[in-house]
């Protein structure tokens, strides 16, 4: 808030930018009479003293200096927009007041002001979002409109004048006038660089007004910008009611918007999550917003941490024709990152969409619960950025290790025990996931061999914390042959999912038996008769026999 120390309601109210956003160039598009003139203030917050240049229509102006963080300022003449700039690029902010020059207690017929815009940020669209011509509430003089908005054109890079600016009253693409992309408009204002001009809706209400470049030769629209503000005017609004001691800038408006959404393409899981394992569709939408088309619109994105680019999965629908966006040949395959990809002229009305995959990591890392990825579009030197998050259903990772007298038997046959001899099982579980699992059981699926916890659990809590290895045993006799049994370990994410694996394991169960038949080739021999005995060895047990010896 500013205003005339002691004097009578000369305030004035600015909404000023960051700093980060200041910047080397201003303009300003309101001029007002001696007497109730329009003086412009220059901050210089640096430690260094600073020259700003200017200029109006009438060509360059005597150069301001401006102290290390010190303050000047400057009337500018009525009838003429104005230019402030440092040659050297060294960033000042300005703003703008209003009814300013006269002398004391004689600034409170029209005392308002505005910040000027960065020239960096101007676009080639202005919206009027509120602008009454009068107190709505007054009675007084009830066809007054005394607050117009003042626009005034940017020219860039050479290009030649005059410069087309469209009015549509009421910001409803309706009127009698036509631009040549076909939206309707009410009046045309045609200015020179520097030109200002004060606009005024017939029904005395500023409220809603789009001002925008038109009818320039295509392909040159981004030499053109414009900026605006709306406010009182002096010797046309009342100086008291129904006269508006108010005004401030009119913002630019974006040319483009940006969107971006995050939808499952395959659920490996099948839980209607994002889910680790699981491939994540992005789409993003850009929309035009201006009125006139975007030449060069550049789309820039990463792959997500923590996912893997699907190759060849990036499509770009152009306005309805959908086409592959084809990978790089180099370096990620990802044809949106680094640089980006130039998807052309984005036409009045127009929606690009471009979708791509990527697909999570399995395992997922622990102390992360979502996947951020932001989508960056650069056109018509304005940058819109698109972000959207998806929440990571998390589950524990569960795995079980079975392991019989010692030995991973996972295929038979395993160790070689005596029948009768005492067998061991062993349950080594894991959590290899990034949540922690509770209700944790180990089964087998043979009846009588229970698994017993035996350790692991570090902090006694029960619960099977990433990183933490259980062992659970049971024992059991050998029976003959071949042998196997399932263990499963199941526990319970913080989500009520469930989390298993199972693991088998095997054993050989010894029973060695061997039989000996000795017979003769006769019953009753002789004296002095040779007698031939036979023996028939028989393996009557279950594993082969060596070393045999009779």
């Amino acid at each position: 808030v500013t205003g005339d120390v002691c004097s009578n309601y000369e305030s004035r109210w600015f909404a000023l930018f960051p700093t980060e956003r200041w910047s080397n160039s201003y303009y300003n598009p309101v001029s007002s009479p001696a007497g109730d003139g329009t003086t412009v203030f220059l901050y210089n917050a640096t430690s260094n003293p600073i020259t700003v240049q200017w200029a109006t229509t009438a060509g360059a102006q005597t150069p301001l200096s401006v102290g290390a963080r010190g303050v000047s300022s400057v009337v500018v003449p009525n009838g003429t927009g104005s230019h402030f700039f440092t040659a050297d690029g060294t960033n000042f902010m300005a703003v703008a007041a209003i009814d300013s020059d006269g002398p004391e207690n004689t600034n409170a017929k029209a005392d308002w002001g505005f910040t000027l815009v960065p020239e960096r940020m101007l676009t080639q669209q202005i919206m009027v979002g509120w602008g009454p011509g009068r107190d709505p509430l007054s009675s007084v003089r009830p066809s007054e409109n005394g607050s117009p908005v003042w626009v005034m054109p940017i020219i860039n890079n050479g290009a030649g004048g005059p410069v087309n600016i469209c009015v549509d009253y009421d910001g409803d693409a309706v009127g009698p006038q036509t631009d040549s992309f076909g939206t309707g408009y009410d009046v045309k204002v045609t200015l020179n660089e520097l030109q200002s001009a004060t606009v005024f809706d017939p029904d005395g209400d500023q409220t809603g007004m789009i001002l925008y470049i038109c009818d320039m030769p295509v392909g040159n629209f981004t030499d053109y910008k414009i900026t605006a503000a709306w406010g009182q005017q002096p010797g046309v609004a009342s100086a008291d009611e129904p006269g508006l001691d108010l005004g401030t800038t009119a913002p630019p408006a974006a040319s483009f918007a940006v969107g971006k959404a995050a939808d499952l393409a395959v659920d490996a899981d099948n839980d209607g999550n994002f889910s680790p394992g699981d491939t994540i569709l992005y789409t993003i939408l850009i929309r035009n917003t201006a009125r006139i088309p975007i030449d060069n619109v550049i789309l820039r994105d990463e792959t997500p941490e923590h996912t893997t680019y699907v190759d060849d999965s990036t499509d770009f629908n152009n306005n309805g024709s959908t086409a592959p966006l084809p990978d790089d040949n180099s370096g990620s395959a990802m044809p949106l990152d680094g640089s980006g990809v130039n998807l052309g002229t984005l036409p009045v009305n127009g929606v690009f969409t471009v979708t791509f995959e990527a697909l999570m990591d399995n395992p997922w890392p622990v102390g992360v619960d979502r996947v951020r990825n932001t989508a960056i579009v650069n056109a018509n030197d304005e940058e819109k950025q698109a972000t959207v998050e998806t929440p990571v259903d998390l589950d524990p990772i569960l795995t079980i290790e079975k392991a019989t007298n010692g030995q991973d038997a996972d295929t038979p046959t395993g160790p070689i025990i005596r029948v009768g001899d005492p067998v061991t099982w062993t349950y080594v579980v894991r959590n290899i996931g990034p949540v922690t699992a509770t209700n944790v059981t180990v089964t087998d699926n043979i009846a009588g061999v229970t698994p017993v916890y035996v350790s692991g659990d570090t902090n006694n809590d029960g619960q099977l914390v990433p990183g933490e290895i259980w062992t659970y045993r049971a024992t059991g006799t050998a029976g003959a042959g071949q042998y196997s049994n399932i263990g499963t370990v199941r526990g319970v994410a913080p989500d009520g999912d469930i989390a298993t694996d199972d693991d088998p394991s095997h054993y050989f169960g010894l029973a060695a038996a061997i039989e000996i038949v000795k017979t003769a080739d006769q019953t009753l021999v002789p004296p002095n008769t040779l007698v031939t005995y036979s023996y028939a060895v028989r393996n009557t047990g279950n594993a082969p026999l060596t070393n045999i010896t009779v």
